[in-house]
């Protein structure tokens, strides 16, 4: 029964993290019908399988889920890790926001995962797993990226 409760706290405490974060990660793009401004701004892609990792300075579940990126980015010498810091960083908002959109949803929160034709939003052991999962998958067979 304790242990049910404390499940229950936890996704509370982190449910409310994450309404935190939404929050906190605003919408900065300025009115402007400059074409530069107005561009739709995305990485380059690579011929690597590349993790486009987007986090939080701050945010405690992409301090979670960072070590582990980096760990895959250690262990697999053919996958190519791209980490993006969102919080501060106006740029990579955009990027963000424009990932997002190509992938069908709104950047509202984070972290946000890209791999291939996947992405992930938070992370937890499942999260953990799928990533994985699909790395070593993309690594085998060479996965398309719909930024290519």
């Amino acid at each position: 029964m304790e242990d049910k409760k404390l499940k229950i706290i936890g996704a509370l405490i982190l449910a409310i993290i994450v309404l935190g974060a939404a929050f906190a990660f605003t919408n900065t793009e300025k009115d402007s019908n400059s074409a530069e401004e107005n561009r739709e701004i995305l990485p380059k892609p690579s011929n690597k399988t590349t993790i486009y990792f987007f986090w939080g300075d701050g945010c405690p579940v992409c301090a979670k889920e960072k070590p582990f990126i980096e760990e895959l980015d250690q262990k697999h010498e053919d996958l190519e890790v791209r980490m993006y810091e969102v919080y501060y960083n106006e740029t990579n908002q955009k990027l963000y926001q424009n990932m997002a959109k190509k992938y069908g949803f709104q950047a509202r929160n984070v972290p946000g995962t890209f791999l291939a034709e996947e992405y992930w939003i938070g992370f937890s052991n499942s999260i953990r797993n799928e990533i994985e999962a699909k790395t070593t998958e993309c690594l085998d067979k060479k996965c398309e990226s719909p930024l290519k």
